[in-house]
This record gives structure tokens, sequence and C-alpha cells, in this order.
């Protein structure tokens, strides 16, 4: 007996209910001597009991207890022999199986049950101390529905809690506003990863800390924290300036709340966006209304500045024909003019700098349209003993663009590759290359590679060669690659430079024509 009842005291460390229960009803046979065993369980979406676990024959036993059995049901041991009248649906279903007797108690806590166990022979009557043992095994079955209860609510709460953890993880992850978390006596909790790029600290590095450690700015915030202290929520879409952890200043906006339960502060929770880029926006868009205005007087310039030039150029020109060959100011006259023409080019460069970059599209064979550049250009190359390399894949597809603005861009690059050259001393390359390439997207464009063997272009220089007058050439108006780039933007195509020490490399890749 002894060892049956240890068994059933330690049914509650099994794994599972069902096996608990299992193992319960095994130990009560042991225990009375009963070949029939039933426990029912109460569930919170349905009337009655439900049949949970049974040792023996199931089939002598009903699946359902209806409600209307409850009422002959007590917490207290109730046995019924086959002698007796049946007074119970329950008892009038062991008749029915011809079982000899029944023993039957509540389990749970009175006005709250939460089973019934059924014991039950069909051949012996039965013994002096089933109801004690009936007592017994009922209490230790109600330990067993409690705990596993109380199992089955933690198990659920955990997982809520694991749910709602996982939620607050990827919130923290994804907003872009950096959050730090302070215990009511403005000590660090937490701080997502957003507030670690933000302010330049790891999270594990500043949890306990006093929040004045890394939230320092032109103005002091605690005063604003002292009242979130006392449940007011404050600084609500201020803008202030804070410090990174790399002494750069940076402007933001600051909420601060706090977190209270009932009446007692939880936390403080402070939310910070940083508006720097914001700001940098701001800069570059007022540039950008700058460089039109610029763009604007540019036009004007350049076009009212022609007609002088003219005028001089046309000057230089009568006093050179009237001023016999042997004069020595002839060279200064030459000098002169020259100086003219590059003003006039350079002035006919604003003019197309500054024009609207929208041209009508047509079908353009970008092939034909290369390579009649070059055999223009050939002259040229010969001279300066520069070797050609073209290719051009014919599979090649046509562009939608403007010829005489596309001819421009290519002239530009060719001829930038021709002057960088200059010097190669008879072993200068010029390599072309036209082909289509697809995007990731699967779009089409066509790529025309352009590359020379001259000195390169240097790292600090590359980043600003599209940029208007800006120029690696001594006589360089530096709008050449500036007006490259808006024309082929304006193509809704790209352009980009690649260089080392012996060679440059310039890619225009331009949408094909659908």
């Amino acid at each position: 007996m002894w060892e049956n009842l240890y068994q059933l005291t330690s049914a509650v460390h099994l794994p599972d209910l069902e096996t608990a229960l299992d193992t319960a009803l095994t130990v009560g046979a042991a225990l009375t001597g009963a070949n029939l065993l039933a426990v029912y369980r109460a569930y919170d979406n349905q009337p009655g009991f439900t049949l949970a676990a049974c040792h023996g024959d199931p089939g002598l036993f009903p699946s359902e207890l209806p409600a209307q059995e409850l009422p002959h049901l007590v917490f207290a041991p109730r046995v019924w022999t086959s002698d007796k009248r049946p007074t119970s649906g329950l008892q009038r279903a062991a008749r029915l199986n011809g079982l000899s007797y029944i023993s039957s108690v509540l389990l749970g806590q009175v006005h709250a049950p939460i089973g019934l166990l059924v014991i039950a022979d069909r051949q012996k009557m039965p013994d002096h101390d089933l109801v004690a043992m009936t007592q017994v095994l009922g209490a230790s079955i109600s330990a067993l529905f409690q705990e596993f209860t109380h199992r089955e609510n933690i198990h659920k709460q955990l997982n809520r809690l694991e749910h709602a953890l996982n939620v607050q993880i990827a919130v923290d992850d994804t907003i872009s506003e950096g959050l730090v978390m302070l215990s009511p006596d403005l000590k660090i909790k937490r701080v997502n990863p957003a507030a670690e790029m933000i302010l330049g600290y790891g999270s594990p590095e500043v949890v306990g800390h006093p929040i004045e450690t890394i939230l320092v700015g032109t103005e002091s915030i605690i005063p604003a924290l002292n009242d979130a202290q006392k449940g007011k929520p404050t600084l609500s879409n201020t803008e202030l300036r804070l410090y990174r952890r790399n002494g750069e200043a940076f402007p933001v906006h600051m909420r601060i709340v706090p977190v209270v339960f009932g009446e007692m502060l939880d936390s403080i929770v402070i939310l910070i966006q940083d508006l720097s880029e914001k700001e940098q926006i701001q800069v570059h868009a007022q540039q950008l209304e700058q460089q039109a205005i610029l763009g604007e007087i540019t036009a004007v310039f350049a076009h009212d500045m022609r007609n002088p030039i003219n005028n001089i150029s046309t000057g230089l020109e009568f006093l050179e024909s009237v001023m016999p060959a042997d004069n020595p100011n002839r060279q200064e006259l030459e000098r002169m003019q020259q100086d003219c023409d590059r003003l006039g080019d350079m002035m006919k460069s604003l003019l197309t700098y500054a024009r609207p970059t929208e041209f009508d599209a047509q079908p353009v064979d970008v092939h034909f349209l290369v390579k009649r550049l070059i055999d223009r250009l050939h002259p040229r190359l010969v001279n300066a003993r520069i070797k050609e390399n073209f290719y051009a894949d014919p599979e090649c597809p046509q562009v939608a663009g403007n010829v005489r603005a596309l001819e421009q861009v290519f002239s530009n690059l060719i001829t930038n590759a021709i002057e960088a050259m200059s010097a190669a001393n008879g072993n200068g390359l010029l390599t072309i290359h036209i082909r289509p390439i697809q995007t990731p997207e699967k779009r089409t464009f066509v790529e025309v590679s352009i590359a020379d063997n001259g000195p390169g272009i240097p790292k600090e220089s590359q980043e600003k060669i599209f940029q208007p007058f800006y120029s690696t050439s001594r006589n360089g108006t530096g709008l050449g690659l500036a007006i490259t780039k808006r024309i082929v933007t304006a193509h809704k195509g790209l352009v980009r430079v690649s260089s080392f020490p012996g060679g440059s490399l310039f890619q225009v890749h331009l949408p094909a024509l659908k």
C-alpha cells in the first residue's frame, strides 16, 4: 500500500495530465481492488462533465454526464450497491451494465467542482475501506487537476509574454525613433538599436548609468525629467540639440513620457527623433534653389556676353589684316584672338548648361552614332598616335533619346580620353565597347564603356568631376562633364567613372527602347 501511495503522490511530476491520470487510476485499482475506474473533467466551454481517463472497460461508463446529473453528486464519497434503488443517471448506468457497486466523489472545492472520480466493480462487493480510499484517491486526482491546470496557465502566460516580448523587440528594431527607458530614479534600463545609432552608445555599456551621462544637450533636460517623475509628459515635439558620443551636435525632436501603473511611476520613456537628415535636406533644397537662380543669371550673362566677345574678335581680325606681317605685335593679337575664342567656347558651354535639359525622344542607334564619331575623330587619333579598339554587340537595341545631345555626350567623353592620352608617346589605346545589360529588375539598358590608358584621375577628384566649373584640365571650362551628366540624367540614364593610375573608364547606361 505504501508503495502505491508513493506512486500516487509522484504522479504530479509526470510530463502531462493524461499520463498522470492513467498512473493514478492504475494505482487506485491496486489500492481498492476495483477493476473499473474513471475520471470525468469539467471544461469551461461546456456544461456537465466529460470522460477524461478510464481504467478497465471504457464502454461501461457514459462519455458525458449532463449538467442535470450534478445535483446528485456530492464532495463526500458515496457508494451505491446493486441491492439498492438507483437515484442518478450514473447509478442507473451501473445497474444497466451489471455492476456490483459504484463509488463516486466530486473533485475540487465546494461550489467549484472540477471533476468526478468513479470506482466500480462487476463481480465483488466493496471493501470496508472503500470510502477512505475513494477520498484519498479523489484528493490526489484533484491535486493533479489543479497542478496541471496551473502549469497550463503558466505556459499560456509565458507564451503571451514571449509574444509580447517578440513584438516589443521587433518594434524596437524597426522604429526609426530612438527609445531610452529610464527607471524612476533616472537610470537607464534599456536602449533600442535606433538610440544606439543616434547617440553612439551601445546598450550594455550604458544600462544602469544615470541618463545625464549620455543625453547631453545645449539645453538641460533635467527639469523636464523631474516633471516626468511626477507623472507629467513633457517636451512634446520640442526641437533641441544633443551631442553624439563623438561630440557632434545634431537637432532632435524629443518626447518624455512617464509610464504610470495605478498611482506608481514604473518607468520613463524618452523618444528621440534625429532631424539631422531633415536639416541636410533643407540645406540641399536651399542650395538647389540658389543654383536655379544662379543658372538663370548665368544664362542671361552668357547670352549678353557673346556680342561683346564677337565685337572684340572682329576688331582683332581687322587689326591683324591691316598690320604688316613683320609687326612684332601680331603674336599679341593672335594670343588675344585665342582668348576670345576660349571665352566664346565658355559662353557656349554656359548656355548649354543653363538651358533646360528636356529632349524630344527618338529612336537612336548608339552603335551607328558612336562609330560615326570615331570616324570623324580618326585624323586626330592618328596624329596623337592613339590606337582604337571598338566593339559593339550586334544584338544591341536602340535607345530613346536626342541624337544631337547624345552625340555631345560621347564627343565629350572621347575627346577627354584623347586629351588624357596626348602625352602617351604613341602608346595610347582608346577602347569603346557597346553592349546590352539587364538590371535585377529585368530592365534593359545599353552600356557604352569608354576607356583610356592615360594617367588616371586622382581619387579625390573622381567625386567632383561631374560638378560644374570643376576641371582637371588646365584650359578646361569645367562644364563638359557636368553637361554630359545632365544630358544622360535627362535621358533617364546614368554615367559613372572608375579610375586608377594608368587608366580611366567611363560607363554610360541608357534605357533601351521598348
